[in-house]
């Protein structure tokens, strides 16, 4: 499916470029080889400045028309390539300390807001091509950076500092270069394609408040969660001393952003479903916190946490890209820069307490607010019924004598002859009519859900419609047509 990406999507090399590019310059102040990384980096008020820019943006798509998309205006993309690489560019040539002086505090502010929304641009390009070719697209983007950061170990301060003040214009450059992705295969309606590429991730309720409460607890607590993390991204900061250890931490890095690559690809392979959600509150959160734990056990034990703490931030990333997808709103682009801030403004109040707390009081502090985090999201997602087999909402599903009636069955018989239907697809095409999705027609058929969707692929070209919902209109004006001629057939 990969080549099958790489074949389909246009422009995919400049997508993939531009994207890898702009998640660098996102955390070019980690980056020890361009730069000696102190404590400083994160301090709270440029994470506030930041997040509540993000939080701004995404008030203003939200009440914005649903065409709207920032990524569609030039001088605006090429404003904030600009500000990220001359902020940047001045913080690598200053020597200075990053804060205790209002101008340091303002291109650091300026740094930290600009380059995210750079990532957001780049979001927004992601957003239409669908969620599926949208992850290909960010995984294969980390491999990318993981071979620049690789490369920035092997050059010379300067040349480093100038490649990385550069990325953000060479992002936007491809961005403004590259063909805005759209393709019939993305599919932001939440409606099943019969493409494996353009397979999405079903929506979250938000029918009740109810559901719009569980829906911000899975959507949020991963992102929150990641305030504490703050101290094991800083532990390895007295390591750079050595020119040595501070070339395998670069490593390291580069490293983690192979195995984010990885834990990507187990998403789409193995978890492209509701289930996805899971994915991030039950594996990424634990093996964060397993990184915390060696982080304060040992500050030996970076070559192990450094690639988990990369790998996992990384992958968080990805869920704030994919959010659109999980719900559906008037504007559901506009989640995507809500939860780049939470994710943002989540390390702030952590900033401050790993400075002024003793390190076992910290530790005891975010180990506590980790725990009631998992607890809080393994609540939410029994309150969701996301254990549950995947099957149709239950207010699509009626009794296969009223859903499949008389005529119903007969429209499906009076299609399956005139489009010459094999058995199979029969059997197919009279599960769709009683509105039950691939999954569950797998299961109901015994076969494995990529034989349903091919079953379904056929099905679609012959009855010559794109969607479930084509078909099912398909079907009532089948019926409507057999149950007029039926009386005038009797004898």
């Amino acid at each position: 499916m990969l080549k099958t990406f790489l074949k389909e999507t246009p422009q995919a090399a400049s997508i993939v470029i531009g994207l890898a590019c702009a998640g660098l310059a996102l955390e070019a102040l980690r980056t020890p080889a361009v730069r000696n990384v102190t404590f400083e980096v994160f301090h709270p008020i440029p994470y506030l400045i930041e997040g509540i820019g993000l939080l701004i943006a995404a008030f203003v798509l939200g009440k914005a028309s649903k065409t709207l998309r920032m990524d569609k205006h030039p001088f605006l993309s090429i404003g904030v390539g600009a500000a990220a690489s001359i902020s940047l560019f001045l913080i690598m040539q200053s020597g200075d300390p990053l804060t205790g002086d209002v101008s340091r505090d303002v291109v650091v502010s300026a740094y930290r807001l600009s380059s995210a929304l750079l990532f957001v641009l780049w979001a927004e390009r992601l957003y239409p091509m669908g969620a599926r070719r949208a992850a290909y697209a960010y995984a294969l983007s980390l491999v990318v950076a993981a071979i620049l950061m690789a490369v920035l170990s092997f050059c010379s301060l300067a040349i480093g500092q100038s490649v990385l003040a550069t990325l953000p214009l060479l992002s936007v450059g491809l961005l403004l270069s590259s063909h805005n992705a759209e393709t019939n295969a993305g599919d932001n309606t939440g409606a099943e394609d019969t493409h494996p590429l353009a397979e999405s991730l079903p929506a979250l309720r938000t029918k009740t408040k109810r559901d719009i409460l569980i829906a911000a607890v899975l959507l949020l607590t991963p992102l929150v969660m990641r305030g504490p993390f703050i101290s094991v991204q800083s532990s390895w900061i007295d390591q750079q001393s050595d020119s040595i250890a501070s070339f395998l931490i670069q490593v390291s890095m580069a490293i983690g952003l192979l195995l984010g690559c990885g834990l990507i690809f187990m998403l789409i392979r193995f978890l492209w479903n509701k289930r996805c959600i899971m994915f991030f509150e039950l594996l990424i959160v634990p093996l964060s916190l397993l990184a915390f734990y060696a982080a304060q056990a040992s500050e030996t034990l970076w070559f192990f946490y450094v690639p988990i703490v990369d790998a996992t931030y990384r992958t968080l990333l990805l869920f704030v890209i994919l959010m659109p997808f999980l719900v559906k709103t008037k504007n559901s682009f506009a989640l995507m820069p809500i939860g780049l801030g939470v994710l943002i403004i989540g390390r702030a109040p952590f900033s401050l307490l790993v400075s002024i707390l003793p390190e076992a009081a910290y530790a005891g502090v975010s180990v506590a607010f980790v725990t009631l985090g998992i607890a809080g999201s393994i609540t939410a997602l029994l309150a969701s019924g996301m254990f549950e087999d995947e099957r149709p909402e239950q207010s699509l599903v009626q009794p296969a004598s009223s859903a499949l009636n008389g005529n119903l069955e007969l429209a499906c018989d009076t299609l399956a002859q005139q489009r010459r239907l094999t058995a199979r697809e029969r059997e197919v095409l009279g599960l769709l009519a009683q509105h039950y999705n691939a999954p569950y027609i797998a299961k109901k058929l015994v076969l494995s859900t990529s034989t349903v969707k091919t079953h379904m692929r056929n099905l679609y070209a012959k009855l010559e419609v794109h969607s479930q919902s084509d078909l099912y209109l398909l079907l009532e004006s089948t019926a409507k047509i057999s149950s007029q001629e039926e009386p005038h057939d009797r004898p």
